[in-house]
């Protein structure tokens, strides 16, 4: 029963953000083709369990080369949670209410936080190809093709981006020493 209900408030809340939020995600969108089509990178930064959502954009799967996740390791939860917490004061939307429970429980916030995310990408990714870009989408390291994709990618991103963000710097330098 907790897990139908957590299921069906999140539904609710992603069919809610969709239909309150999406004209504003599809101008976060442009704004982000405009500036990847343009050299420009996304930056991502999170305190305490909103690091996850600059995490999950970074250097995966289906995700862009042109992202850098802001990382500060004394306001992430692994460090302790003092600093972030004292630095992180908005509350967290706990969803759930479960039976002699005081307090609400599942947090939605990153959920939606990830989510509105991945909707500013693929509309951005959406307008690169509608303007006849291939988008600098990261192949799955599981498919046959993958290093040699990965490798141009990061490689293209390198020459794009040069120096500006430390994580392509690194992820170049790795690639070009996976040069035949």
């Amino acid at each position: 029963m907790s897990a139908e209900s957590f299921l069906d408030l999140a539904i609710n809340m992603l069919q809610d953000l969709k239909n309150t939020q999406l004209s504003g995600i599809k101008k976060a969108g442009a704004l982000v083709a405009d500036s990847f089509q343009s050299g420009g990178i996304l930056h991502i930064f999170g305190t305490g369990h909103s690091h996850m959502i600059a995490e999950e954009a970074y250097s995966r799967a289906g995700g862009v080369i042109p992202v850098d996740p802001m990382l500060e390791g004394s306001m992430m939860l692994h460090e302790g949670y003092g600093k972030s917490s004292a630095l992180e004061r908005l509350p967290g939307i706990a969803a759930l209410k479960l039976e002699g429970v005081p307090v609400r429980a599942c947090p939605t916030s990153t959920l939606t936080g990830v989510t509105i995310l991945w909707s500013i990408l693929a509309e951005a990714l959406g307008i690169l190809v509608s303007r006849g870009e291939v988008p600098p989408v990261i192949m799955s390291g599981n498919l046959d093709e993958a290093a040699d994709w990965n490798r141009k990618l990061r490689l293209a991103a390198a020459e794009k981006f040069g120096e500006r963000v430390p994580s392509i710097r690194t992820a170049s330098a790795k690639a070009k020493g996976m040069e035949r």
